[in-house]
């Protein structure tokens, strides 16, 4: 059976969580991370996004800073607690609004491109996560 430009590809880097607010944007980012094979879970407020990570592993996730219930700041947080990789693509703020803890993850500013957020995804996963530096203990 022939594949049409519809059909989405075998899930094969991992499960993606995207919190986007724009009901049109969101479900257009889940399908270009789809076809590039990615399992794409979408949330529109950073509680259902933080449910989508109580629920399932992520390899990575796509954030927008601004969300109704709160801020991608709190699934930022999250995320990083669990060295979870992610990108943090807005139109409502600037990277050098970010706190410090948040500026090595890359940065998307609105309007991007597909090969920004598909390159975005790849490079937050290769370069892994920080790990928080904590004094020894005793």
């Amino acid at each position: 059976m022939a594949m049409s430009y519809r059909d989405p590809l075998p899930a094969v880097h991992g499960s993606v969580l995207v919190l986007e607010n724009d009901v049109d944007l969101g479900p257009l980012l889940r399908d270009v991370l789809t076809m590039a094979g990615y399992d794409v879970f979408l949330a529109q407020s950073s509680s259902e996004a933080l449910a989508q990570l109580s629920a399932t592993s992520m390899a990575a996730a796509v954030l927008e800073w601004s969300a109704p219930d709160g801020s991608g700041e709190v699934v930022a947080d999250h995320l990083l607690a669990h060295r979870i990789p992610y990108v943090v693509a807005s139109g409502s703020i600037g990277q050098h609004m970010l706190p410090a803890r948040h500026l090595w993850a890359p940065f998307l500013p609105k309007p991007y491109t597909i090969t920004d957020l598909i390159t975005g995804v790849e490079s937050s996963r290769g370069s892994g996560v920080p790990v928080e530096d904590r004094p020894a203990s005793p």
